[in-house]
């Protein structure tokens, strides 16, 4: 859910920086150079945590050993979507592996 919000609360800050208008330019510069800083900060926590989630979903991947199979061809098989992906293997030993 943090990925969202932050994700809204930067476009919300670069859409405020854009449209800020106000008399004195000294202001406006003020405005503009904290916007920019929270856009680079928003930014880097979005990435950190974009980055954590990818790198969860990959220890989920399944990952076939060079001795797996005992060498043969494992055929995977996968649903029309590819919602589901899933492998046959007649070779199990009493542990199922």
């Amino acid at each position: 859910m943090a990925i969202p919000v932050i994700a809204a609360l930067l476009l919300h800050v670069i859409w405020l920086a854009r449209r800020y208008q106000h008399a004195t330019p000294s202001v406006m510069k003020r405005v503009r150079t904290l916007a920019a800083v929270t856009s680079l900060t928003l930014t880097t926590v979005l990435f950190c945590l974009i980055q954590n989630n990818v790198s969860q979903l990959a220890h989920r991947n399944i990952y076939f050993q060079v001795g797996s199979a005992s060498g043969q061809a494992t055929p995977v098989t996968s649903s029309p979507d590819n919602s589901i992906c899933y492998t046959e293997s007649s070779n199990l030993d009493d542990n199922g592996k």
